[in-house]
């Protein structure tokens, strides 16, 4: 006898279990990814307590499927993704499962083919029929932002508004959509809108750092994600270490390369992360190195490189995550890595290739271009990375899964090598609306004053020094 469609998840979404283990574990799996928990393998748990239920098994497949994706040096999970998508199937195929328990399972089973196009249009199909399921629009924006669509984050976010206004955590991703949109003051009220209703949010706590880092606002953002790193403990890699980069981003744009150190050293790089298989801490660590060796921290940055470049010559983390790639283009061939970076590189080239179309083009052109600038930069060739970088199709490198704050550390480094390859008059246009726009880093004016030097401005120059001093003095306090 099929039984009645029961709701969890709050009572909104219906499905088919005979457990109420499995219910209420399905609840706290939801918990966990709204949240950036750690404990995702709670849908295993959902799945085991009812092997009946068609959702708690297509959640025990998505989380087991993202580890397989992610984690590929790690032992694959056990049992493997394929166990549970297959007893979702036939739950499916034997009519005990409800419509919406049967979409989300085509959302996982599209992902699991890798047809990115098909993942979104299920993704955007279901939110569409049950706008009040949060883990889905998580993953969908997560999707849409990896693969450069920024306008369906924010799309997939207002088409749910209606439904969710008063639900936890919707507003942190309502707000993240909007600063990818350029939206910010928009995304500074979603961003507060969130914390009213749940103030231990980290991704809406995320989204107001971005928003405070955008304004050049770093004391004010300091305070704010400082008083609240304990409730971090909890949170999966990501989140804590990217948290804690961007309070890490704060210092050294505040001219305090010993603070940036400290976080990097006790947060970003520690052994449980790489226990886990995580990339996030070489990702996020090397963007922070970067920064202080075009600081002029090369000896504080050096001492470091050499454990991280250990883990990233190795080919099962490559591609993961296409940023990383970028940085390990810069960090290899710095540690002496040279055969590495160019089998890296060679390897980018071939996987840009295969992709189709405008990801094809947007990859050749901006991450590709990019990658090469960089590790001709690593190499000490100034005047080639320099060409490389003018080059590159900045627009385009949205298509690697980036915010703007972490893309911005190669707007630096053009602004650094035009300047050592002597090309002062083309740094000079470049430094002159970065000063504009941020003018409350120090690291820009001292680049400008060290350019406006090289064209002869002396007056200018001063000018500039004496800005960046005035500016450190302040941030000292």
């Amino acid at each position: 006898m099929v039984q009645p469609p029961r709701c969890c998840w709050r009572g909104t979404l219906p499905i088919h279990s005979v457990s109420d283990k499995c219910l209420t574990l399905l609840d706290a799996y939801a918990e966990q990814v709204l949240a950036y928990g750690s404990n995702l393998q709670l849908a295993v748990l959902a799945a085991q307590a009812d092997p009946s239920c068609c959702l708690a098994n297509t959640l025990a497949g998505a989380v087991c499927l993202a580890a397989e994706k992610k984690c590929p040096r790690l032992p694959p999970p056990d049992p493997p993704s394929s166990t549970f998508l297959k007893r979702a199937q036939e739950q499916m195929a034997a009519g005990q499962c409800t419509l919406y328990e049967q979409a989300h399972l085509e959302c996982i089973l599209a992902l699991a083919a890798g047809d990115v196009a098909l993942i979104l249009e299920k993704h955007l199909s279901l939110l569409q029929d049950w706008p009040q399921d949060l883990v889905t629009l998580k993953r969908a924006q997560t999707l849409a932002f990896y693969v450069g669509q920024q306008d369906l984050m924010l799309r997939l976010a207002q088409m749910v508004e209606k439904a969710n206004a008063r639900s936890p955590f919707f507003h942190g991703c309502l707000a993240f959509a909007l600063l990818e949109a350029g939206r910010v003051t928009e995304a500074e009220a979603a961003a507060r809108a969130g914390l009213a209703l749940r103030e231990d949010d980290p991704w809406a706590q995320h989204a107001l750092c971005h928003v405070y880092h955008h304004r050049c606002q770093f004391e004010e953002a300091v305070r704010f994600m400082l008083q609240r790193v304990h409730q971090w403990q909890h949170c999966c890699p990501f989140m804590y270490i990217h948290n804690w980069w961007h309070l890490a981003l704060c210092y050294v744009d505040m001219g305090r390369p010993q603070a940036a150190l400290a976080v990097f050293d006790q947060h970003i790089w520690k052994d449980e992360w790489r226990d886990q298989g995580s990339t996030e801490d070489c990702s996020n660590g090397l963007g922070l190195l970067l920064r202080l060796e075009l600081r002029g921290h090369g000896a504080e940055v050096h001492a470091r490189l050499p454990a991280l470049t250990d883990r990233i010559q190795n080919e099962g983390l490559w591609h993961v995550e296409l940023l990383l790639d970028v940085l390990a283009c810069w960090a290899l061939p710095r540690c002496g890595r040279d055969a590495g970076g160019r089998q890296l590189l060679a390897k980018m080239a071939a996987l840009a290739e295969k992709q189709k179309g405008p990801r094809r083009d947007a990859l050749q052109a901006g991450w590709l271009r990019l990658a090469e600038a960089v590790s001709r930069y690593a190499a000490g060739d100034m005047d080639e990375a320099a060409d490389g970088l003018l080059a590159t199709d900045w627009k385009s490198l949205k298509v690697i899964g980036a915010s703007d704050e972490q893309l911005d550390v190669f707007q630096e480094l053009l602004c650094s090598v035009l300047l050592a390859a002597g090309r002062c008059h083309a740094a000079l246009r470049l430094l002159q609306e970065r000063a504009r726009e941020r003018d409350r880093v120090p690291f820009t004016h001292h680049l400008l004053a060290r350019c406006r030097r090289m064209c002869g401005d002396e007056k200018g120059a001063k000018e500039a020094h004496a800005r960046a001093s005035e500016l450190e003095a302040a941030y000292s306090v």
